[in-house]
């Protein structure tokens, strides 16, 4: 199921600087006391948009906390505020021997790159942030400050309690400000070497990748360009390889490792039809075909200009990659899309980066059907949500087009329940007025047609045994067995109307937003009405007219 909610970008009401933890701690809890929504913000490298203050709130600009704190060389192990990119810290540790290989591509925050558990080219290898953080220190939304891992303390491994680390790994800010990490580190390879193959088909570049990791090839990177993106790279880097299918490899070792490692691999690859290896050997040329990897994002923006990009992000178990590749550029291919791939194939992750002109609905609608199909192949993972109010009680914003199950779905809110202990996404503006009517729409059972829904989107926290928010006006006594949440509708209008109408049986209604996808605004709402006759409709009647042909978020 795809679900896509749409926010306008706007500031914060107000940007702190703090310079350490009990600065951090205590404006969280002038925050926390005023309902105020907490924003942290590192570097601003993210792509989805958690640092979006769509509520408003307090940012807190975490810059001016950028001291490498701790190194232990033969721990293997160093200690950062969240000021300090991943940059920086190599630059810092360039004549201890060790390196951070984690390699989102930016120059993120290391702490931001912990709260978004960040991942890149060197994964399958090294691993993501989550095999990396062994410690975090945390202010809640209360301004408690907790050390998942103990204070000072520096495991490489613990079977005591819960994995409190890998719970706040991950957790996009909705858990708390990370506001100091302690990461792993490693020796710096003897040798590096990187190298280019171009392949006749998709099938057989991405049979490559299976195969060199089945023969135990400890490959340190290994990237996927489809034909659509190499040639977007070498349009916007200045590169000259051939526009077929291909894999950028590197290997990380000693020099006769690297020797053993390079045979094998090219054996794999010529056996595919893969053409001779292309070297970058010295660190400038390497550097500047990872940097042409990285660059990816900006090459397929400029294959059209002035339309907007939108990539997806796909994991699927590694026996399955090369079908499900080659039927995704199929699918690509028959709906006329523009959407070139590329992927860490090694751990079996990849990207369709959708270019789309956002004035075409008929575009628009038919990349929002190709999301639908890529989310549901099976066993397909992406992440599945990404907030649009941080710190926020139970309030999600899909982003991506899979979630696990609901089951995991309903864990995670469970836990931001626990992480949260108060609601802090107050909607500033003034809410629309509820009046109870029984005129309006004729008393049937069916909707309106004039609105089509495209897709649902409904999200319940259940209150089986604990008393529910004092603010929700029930009618229970002991208030139990009911729910909260929170529900999204993709309309498309066939008609031009001001109303909006939904079925409300059984549920109270406490707010409503109204989002054009045109242009993300956010429509003003004049009234919303209940009907109390046999419908139990909900009326929402817009302050200007929805346009026919348009698609309109609700929720």
């Amino acid at each position: 199921m795809l679900t896509l909610e749409l926010f306008r970008c706007r500031p914060p009401d107000v940007v702190v600087f703090p310079r350490c933890v009990e600065e951090v701690s205590a404006v969280a809890k002038v925050c926390h006391k005023h309902d105020f929504p907490i924003i942290p913000f590192g570097t601003g490298t993210g792509l989805e948009g958690g640092v979006g203050a769509v509520k408003g709130g307090v940012c807190f600009s975490l810059r001016n906390m950028d001291q490498i704190l701790a190194l232990h060389q033969e721990d293997f192990d160093v200690t950062v505020e969240p000021g300090v990119t991943r940059k920086a810290l190599n630059a810092y540790l360039r004549d201890t021997g060790l390196w951070f290989p984690v390699d989102p591509g930016a120059d993120a925050s290391l702490c931001g790159m912990a709260a978004t558990s960040a991942s890149g080219t060197n994964a399958v290898r090294y691993g993501t942030m989550r095999e990396n953080v062994l410690n975090l220190e945390v202010v809640l939304a209360d301004g408690t400050i907790v050390h998942t891992a103990g204070k000072g303390r520096r495991p490489r491994k613990t079977s005591a309690g819960y994995n409190l680390t890998n719970l706040f790994v991950g957790s996009e800010g909705t858990l708390g400000i990370i506001t100091k990490t302690t990461l792993r580190l490693y020796g710096i390879p003897e040798s590096m070497v990187s190298a280019v193959c171009s392949f006749p088909s998709v099938q057989t570049a991405v049979d490559s990748t299976v195969q060199i990791l089945q023969s135990g090839v400890p490959v340190a990177r290994i990237e996927f360009l489809d034909d659509v993106m190499i040639d977007a790279c070498n349009r916007f880097s200045s590169l000259s390889y051939p526009v077929t299918p291909t894999l950028f490899l590197e290997f990380h070792g000693s020099e006769r490792s690297l020797e053993e490692q390079v045979n094998t691999a090219e054996d794999i690859t010529q056996s595919n039809g893969g053409s001779d290896f292309q070297w970058a050997r010295d660190p400038e040329t390497r550097n500047k075909l990872w940097k042409a990897r990285h660059d990816a994002w900006y090459a397929v923006q400029a294959l059209r200009p002035g339309c907007k990009a939108y990539s997806t992000d796909v994991c699927v178990p590694l026996s399955q990659l090369p079908q499900i590749i080659v039927e995704t550029k199929e699918d690509l291919i028959e709906n006329r899309l523009t959407g070139p791939i590329a992927g860490h194939v090694g751990d079996g992750n990849f990207h369709c980066l959708m270019v789309v002109d956002p004035d075409d609905p008929e575009e628009l609608h038919r990349v929002h059907l190709f999301t639908e199909r890529l989310a549901s192949t099976n066993n397909a993972t992406a992440p599945s949500w990404i907030p649009f109010a941080p710190l926020r009680r139970s309030h999600f914003a899909y982003l991506s087009p899979r979630v696990s199950s609901p089951e995991v779905e309903d864990s995670c809110a469970a836990v931001a329940v626990i992480g949260t202990p108060r609601d802090l996404g107050a909607e500033p503006d003034t809410p629309p007025t509820f009046s109870t009517t029984t005129t309006g729409p004729p008393p049937v059972m069916r909707l309106p047609k004039y609105l089509v829904p495209e897709t649902y989107t409904v999200y319940l926290q259940p209150h089986l045994y604990t008393k529910i928010i004092e603010k929700v006006n029930v009618t229970s006594p002991n208030q139990t067995l009911l729910f909260t949440g929170n529900s999204t509708v993709v309309f498309h209008c066939v008609q031009t109307t001001r109303a909006i109408y939904l079925h409300s049986k059984d549920l109270t209604i406490m707010d409503s937003s109204v989002v054009s996808l045109k242009d993300n605004a956010r429509l003003k709402i004049n009234e919303m009405k209940h009907h109390e006759d046999v419908s139990d409709f909900l009326e929402i009647q817009l302050n200007e007219a929805l346009e026919k042909g348009k698609t309109t978020v609700c929720f």
